[in-house]
């Protein structure tokens, strides 16, 4: 296995059919260029992806953990799970199955044509940036879901045997992201600049109310199960913090911080969710 392969294993990305080639995924040019071409790009560059993403938006597997985009065809909707920020099981409880994968909004970009982009209903959950890093760091340090996660914990990871080293040590810019449960949030949702592209926000700390706006508005979806849970996400998050790696957070997750509007405290919320509202009554004007 070549160095180039081992990183992008390690990043996570090795499963995830439609994600844009490295060649072009820091290209101004390319981003310059209309939707279409850019999609006919990518077919150019990546024939085999392309083949699977036309699999997956036509082709529902039995299994329930197997990726499909036919759902979102179904319900004219897109969720962009960012992983720890209860993807899992918003996914189980609104769709019954796995869905896209860790897809990025560009990623989307490829998967659907300009049309159904911009007319499907596209929302994704977020999550404090301090809670969603211990909450990432317990549950990859138990292994994860699967062998990739327990792989890349133990070559990351094992070398740490507390939180505070580990954030002090490990945690900075270009470290986390080497891991896809690190990766900042904005960069799910975002293409360029800072502003998310998709029509709904939803908060990890409204989990209940947001879940129940998002089932009543694309008519599908069950009651909502929790999966994955880490037995401390029940505890404060803020006891692991001291000074300095509250600081080292506040820095590495500046952009998570100013675009989704989180403070350490926790108490964001309100401010959170009157911004939101300011923001669809002016979508709707």
């Amino acid at each position: 296995m070549t160095n180039r392969h081992l990183e992008k294993r390690y990043k996570g990305l090795h499963y995830e059919a439609g994600r844009l080639p490295d060649r072009l995924i820091d290209s101004k040019l390319y981003w310059s260029l209309p939707y279409e071409i850019r999609r006919f790009m990518y077919g150019v560059f990546s024939p085999t992806s392309l083949w699977r993403i036309h699999q997956q938006r036509s082709v529902q597997p039995e299994n329930l953990n197997a990726s499909t985009l036919k759902l979102f065809c179904d319900t004219q909707s897109i969720f962009v799970h960012i992983p720890k920020s209860a993807g899992i099981s918003i996914g189980l409880s609104l769709y019954g199955r796995k869905t896209g994968d860790h897809r990025t909004i560009a990623d989307y970009k490829l998967c659907f044509t300009k049309n159904e982009f911009q007319s499907f209903f596209k929302f994704a959950f977020v999550r404090n940036p301090w809670s969603r890093l211990l909450s990432a760091y317990l549950y990859l340090k138990k292994g994860g879901r699967n062998k990739q996660d327990d792989d890349w914990a133990i070559k990351f990871l094992s070398a740490y045997n507390t939180f505070e080293e580990f954030v002090s040590s490990w945690v900075n810019e270009e470290n986390i992201r080497l891991g896809l449960h690190f990766r900042p949030q904005y960069e799910f949702l975002c293409t360029s600049g800072s502003t998310p592209e998709v029509d709904f926000i939803c908060y990890f700390e409204n989990i209940a109310n947001d879940y129940n706006y998002i089932r009543n508005r694309i008519g599908i979806g069950n009651e909502l199960m929790f999966v994955n849970k880490t037995a401390k996400d029940k505890l404060d998050y803020r006891h692991y913090y001291n000074k300095r790696t509250r600081e080292i957070v506040e820095t590495v997750y500046r952009e998570d911080i100013q675009v989704f509007g989180y403070n350490f405290e926790g108490t964001s919320l309100k401010s959170q969710l009157a911004r939101r509202s300011t923001g669809l009554t002016e979508a709707i004007r």
